[in-house]
């Protein structure tokens, strides 16, 4: 980090300031004794600001059930911490606007970015149970303050740093490259400086790189890093590289299926368009919530129809290189196995394409000695299930512990039956082999669904493919196992 570049920033005298409310609550609040009283006056003594926490407290956002006519029935009714948090982002706001410019600094895509994140933040935080999904509000909110700190301290040579970046994920290593600085970490000095708490400074430092944060704030940064992919997916010209990288993360962090993430982005949508206003912030046009979704999800059945695996040894599918990989298996996880059903209904009801979902239960006829055993026996059951069904342009995934999922687009019913009962009986041998050689000898139960090319798909989620391949798969329970059933749809 540049001393010269840093001391320039930091001894800037435009830098944001909190206004004397903002401190003293911050004061306040930090100690573990404060009376809800004492807080309520001075949030009470500023009249403006009063005003605007008792406007957001009675938006639908937060789905009081009865209307809050006081600072201190807001602090009985929701508690000291969401409404410190409101005071703090009222004050925050002005600290920033207070020092617009409004001609070289965009503080529309400023604010949109920010509000995005906040907003998603607290759904997630709340979807994951963290002790205060609000103070993840006000960190979205404040997350990118360092960007304001360098604007104001270093002007045209920030600008060009800002021009020169298409996209916000690009801009701290620019800043990086240019000036040995990042605004993560201004920004968490300037929250430092504001004496704002350590669990609030440190999702400011680490937004950027959540894997790289402590542990003891790992839940909050989490949120607000999800925060920032949900921004992106809303606010992207081409979503479908960002909602692939949600998906990936809320599965990976949160354990939410597609669905539910689809969900919560359209609470996020609702709730930005609330609170732009109740924040008066100007964050652009909104892009309608299920017109993204299908753009991404149509993205996804070209790139699976157009660029198919290739069988050359280190090939995957462009749909599997889009999701994050079981660390075990090198497959990929259940979220990129839910995302490929979602293409797979999406190819079959726009284009008419014939689609197969495989579910493949594996049981070891006796018990590993060692983890490691067990561990060579899963790349092994990989291995065999990469060489049978890649040359189909399969998008091969662990979805749980011994379970399996494929998803194949333009390959029906029939050919993935016959194709799973080639891997089945290949395993079967293959783990005889293992057995002899100190190893465990392993079968497979596979469940299979399919629609033909031109057949209309009887299902509408991808829920409905994963209790279609159960049930075929108790059929092959019901037979003893090591063997191959189809679910038939009455429609197919």
């Amino acid at each position: 980090m540049r001393k010269d570049v840093l001391d320039e920033i930091l001894s800037c005298p435009s830098l944001p300031s909190l206004p004397a409310v903002a401190v003293r609550v911050i004061e306040l609040t930090s100690d573990p004794n404060v009376k809800l009283a004492d807080l309520g006056r001075v949030v009470e003594a500023d009249q403006a600001l009063a005003t605007k926490i008792l406007r957001t407290v009675n938006s639908s956002f937060y789905g009081l059930r009865q209307k809050c006519g006081s600072i201190q029935k807001a602090l009985v009714m929701l508690g000291l911490n969401p409404v410190k948090s409101l005071a703090l982002s009222f004050s925050l706001v002005k600290a920033v606007e207070d020092g617009h410019d409004g001609c070289t600094f965009d503080f529309t895509s400023y604010w949109r970015r920010g509000l995005y994140t906040a907003v998603a933040s607290r759904i997630f935080g709340r979807i994951a149970d963290i002790p205060d999904p609000d103070e993840a509000f006000f960190g979205g909110l404040l997350q990118d303050v360092g960007m304001i700190a360098m604007h104001r301290a270093l002007g045209a040579r920030y600008d060009e740093i800002l021009r020169s970046v298409s996209h916000h994920r690009d801009l701290a290593s620019a800043e990086l490259e240019a000036l040995e600085v990042q605004h993560p970490d201004i920004g968490a000095m300037l929250a430092e400086r504001w004496n704002l708490p350590t669990q609030i400074a440190l999702p400011v430092k680490y937004h950027e790189r959540p894997t790289a944060a402590p542990a003891s704030c790992v839940p909050l940064i989490r949120c607000v890093a999800t925060g920032n992919l949900c921004h992106d997916v809303l606010t992207d010209t081409d979503p479908t590289e960002s909602l692939r990288r949600l998906y990936a993360r809320a599965e990976q962090w949160f354990e939410l299926k597609p669905i539910q993430i689809d969900e919560a982005l359209k609470r996020v949508a609702a709730g930005v368009r609330e609170m732009a206003s109740v924040l008066r912030l100007s964050t652009g046009a909104q892009a309608d919530v299920d017109d993204v979704l299908r753009v991404a999800n149509d993205r996804l059945v070209e790139i699976a129809r157009e660029e198919p695996n290739r069988t050359e040894a280190g090939s995957t599918s462009p749909v599997f290189d889009m999701y994050e990989k079981d660390p075990t298996t090198g497959l990929g996880t259940v979220g990129a196995f839910h995302a490929s059903m979602r293409a797979a209904l999406d190819a079959g009801e726009q284009l008419g394409q014939a689609v197969s979902v495989i579910q493949v239960r594996i049981a070891e006829t006796d018990t590993p000695t060692a983890q490691s055993d067990a561990t060579e026996t899963l790349l092994g059951v990989a291995t065999l299930l990469n060489k049978h069904f890649q040359p189909l342009g399969a998008v091969v995934c662990r979805a749980s512990e011994n379970v399996f999922g494929i998803v194949v687009i333009g390959t029906g019913r029939l050919a993935a039956q016959r194709v799973a009962e080639e891997f089945r009986a290949d395993l079967e041998l293959t783990g005889a082999r293992w057995a002899k050689h100190g190893g465990t000898a392993v079968t497979a139960s596979i469940g299979v669904v399919g629609i033909e090319q031109g057949n209309q798909l009887p299902f509408t989620k991808p829920e409905h493919f994963t209790a279609a391949t159960l049930h075929a798969l108790q059929a092959c329970e019901t037979a003893g196992g090591n063997c191959v059933r189809a679910f038939v749809p009455k429609a197919a």
